[in-house]
């Protein structure tokens, strides 16, 4: 939970850090590590490895630390607060974890440079550009989930 909490704490902190689709993913990168999904930080660490990286390293070293000091023991084989029921150490579970976060954002923030907010941001003519005609698009991504389907866009 620390690397999707503390990467999206850091675009709420920061935001001159993110462009805008770094801030959207921020958003969602909340929720998910809430519920311990810790996919959430992916796009920050593909789009800026060099300094993403040991950020989260970081934040998930000093809130296990903080984990293993206060002896918690988390008895499903899931993370995030969505767990805290069957967890022993309740306090150092939360402590750890928010403490574990705000490292991860205190070390992106202090990495990262600010971004030019214009820098590649689309205009309506870029998006409509795409459509050649009805029905035929240009394909600009395709990405797959979990369960193994494909989505395409």
């Amino acid at each position: 939970m620390h690397p999707p909490l503390g990467l999206a704490l850091a675009t709420f902190v920061s935001p001159s850090k993110f462009n805008r689709e770094e801030r959207e993913a921020g958003k969602a990168a909340g929720i998910m590590g809430m519920i311990g999904i810790s996919e959430g930080a992916i796009p920050f660490a593909a789009s800026d490895p060099a300094r993403v990286l040991p950020a989260v390293i970081a934040g998930g070293m000093v809130g296990n630390i903080i984990g293993f000091a206060f002896n918690v023991i988390n008895h499903a084989p899931w993370g995030g607060w969505i767990v805290l029921p069957v967890v022993d150490g309740v306090f150092g579970y939360v402590l750890g974890t928010l403490v574990g976060a705000m490292t991860t954002a205190i070390i992106v923030i202090s990495l990262k440079k600010n971004v030019d907010q214009n820098e590649g941001a689309l205009t309506a003519q870029d998006t409509l550009s795409s459509i050649t005609s009805e029905g035929v698009a240009d394909v600009l991504a395709v990405t797959s989930c979990p369960s193994g389907v494909a989505h395409t866009s």
